[in-house]
């Protein structure tokens, strides 16, 4: 599966888009990496968004 296909399973599962701030500077494969994470737990991604910053 590619990241949108991944990111459409995510949203199916969670009935939420996966929560990626622009400037997370992250790769795609590690964006995937976390999906699938997600998918094989059957549990959303918590992001810990720090008070303060400015996403």
């Amino acid at each position: 599966m590619d990241l949108y296909e991944l990111m459409d399973a995510y949203a199916d599962a969670f009935d939420d888009v996966f929560p990626r701030p622009p400037t997370d500077g992250r790769t795609d494969e590690e964006i995937a990496a976390i999906i699938r994470e997600c998918l094989d737990r059957g549990e959303p991604y918590d992001p810990h968004w720090e008070q303060g910053c400015d996403y």
